[in-house]
């Protein structure tokens, strides 16, 4: 069996034991979705640079999902901007301690610029849930 079929087993195989570890996780901690949703989508996104030949959908995604989890919870958006965005060079170190064969040259410090849209995308979360606040407390007095 090849490095990539072995790879590629390994990772969907993770993802599908990930979804009733999961659910005996919610039914204790039902608070604890926002975590086990960021990590999944980040696992996701970094399994998904692997295989990508151009980096704007995996980057697109980051900032997308970081918005989200930064809107759902503001307090924490360092943590999903790092769950979402460390799967990446994570995922980049494993394909090169098993000689994953790649369609480019891993560099895991510049994968380390995944980050980033990560975290523009949860502060923009955080952002956005502000201004909304600030706008409902606004109207509110007014009404």
């Amino acid at each position: 069996m090849s490095a990539q079929i072995l790879f590629t087993v390994i990772v969907f195989n993770s993802l599908v034991l990930f979804l009733p570890i999961a659910a005996i996780i919610l039914w204790r901690k039902p608070d604890a979705w926002l975590p086990l949703l960021t990590a999944f989508l980040g696992v996701l996104i970094g399994w998904m640079q692997l295989y990508s030949t151009e980096p704007q959908l995996p980057l697109l995604l980051l900032l997308v999902f970081g918005f989200f989890a930064g809107y759902a919870k503001p307090q924490h958006a360092w943590v999903w901007a790092l769950l979402l965005g460390i799967w990446v060079p994570l995922a980049e170190f494993t394909a090169l301690a098993i000689g994953l064969k790649l369609t480019y040259r891993p560099d895991i410090l510049a994968s380390c610029v995944a980050l980033v849209p990560a975290f523009i995308g949860a502060y923009g979360g955080v952002f956005v849930e502000w201004a909304a606040s600030r706008a409902n407390r606004e109207t509110s007095i007014f009404s």
